[in-house]
């Protein structure tokens, strides 16, 4: 009889001490390894990443219903303008709201703080080789009663040049190097980004002046022809960052 006694208690001591301790691991490394990946997610970890999602959303959101603003500024005028949308590389020529033209940009960089949100005037473009049109002074052709107008086409365009806004931005537009002229021509364009663009830029902040410079590149020489044809001057437009959502 004590010994049918000491074997129960025997038992119950050992299910209290030894099985419930490895019950209860295993359960827990279940938890933690099905699939042999799976992290166990505690309530606090995905509070925080919904409220992170949340946040990010809410960014998003913000930001789209600012530019939307800002365009219908825009679209509201029976004139031209554009968008330049940085996060998506995406250059636009709008008319009423409609595209008219878009260019998808291979690469886009900024030296400087991000743009400000608001409306931009394009002032004079420049380049090396800028194209010139024909001066016709009155009265120079006496002899002849009539006289063909130079009409300056696509392919008289630069392939590198800048767009100077007026706000101080510079954008600088150049294709993807193709052939050797186009390399050497890169070469140069990186010394200036990585050299002088850091000296203009510590010069500038110690002057209290903000340098704010973007340069895109397009795919081909005739994309870069293209935008250089259709962005007039006193052109207006937007800069902007969406943030994913």
């Amino acid at each position: 009889m004590n010994y049918s006694l000491m074997t129960k208690l025997a038992a119950v001591l050992f299910i209290v001490f030894f099985v419930s301790p490895f019950f209860g691991a295993t359960a827990e490394r279940s938890n933690r390894e099905i699939g042999g990946s799976v992290e166990r997610t505690t309530p606090g970890q995905a509070l925080a990443s919904e409220s992170i999602g949340e946040a990010s959303q809410l960014e998003f959101l913000l930001v789209r219903n600012q530019v939307l603003k800002q365009e219908l500024l825009l679209a509201s005028k029976p004139q031209l303008y554009f968008l330049l949308n940085l996060t998506e590389k995406r250059l636009q020529l709008k008319a009423r709201g409609m595209v008219l033209k878009e260019w998808a940009l291979t690469r886009v960089r900024r030296w400087g703080p991000h743009p400000r949100l608001e409306p931009l005037t394009l002032g004079k473009k420049s380049a090396l080789f800028a194209p010139k049109r024909k001066a016709i002074k009155p009265g120079e052709n006496q002899s002849k009663d009539t006289f063909e107008l130079e009409a300056l086409e696509l392919k008289d365009m630069p392939t590198i040049f800048t767009l100077n806004l007026e706000e101080g931005i510079k954008i600088y537009v150049r294709p993807k190097p193709q052939g050797f002229l186009a390399r050497l021509a890169h070469v140069g364009l990186h010394f200036r980004w990585y050299g002088w663009f850091p000296l203009r830029n510590m010069y500038r902040r110690i002057a209290g002046k903000p340098f704010i410079s973007l340069e895109i590149t397009v795919s081909s020489p005739v994309e870069a022809k293209a935008i250089y044809w259709a962005m007039l001057d006193g052109l207006k437009g937007l800069i902007y960052s969406v943030p994913k959502s």
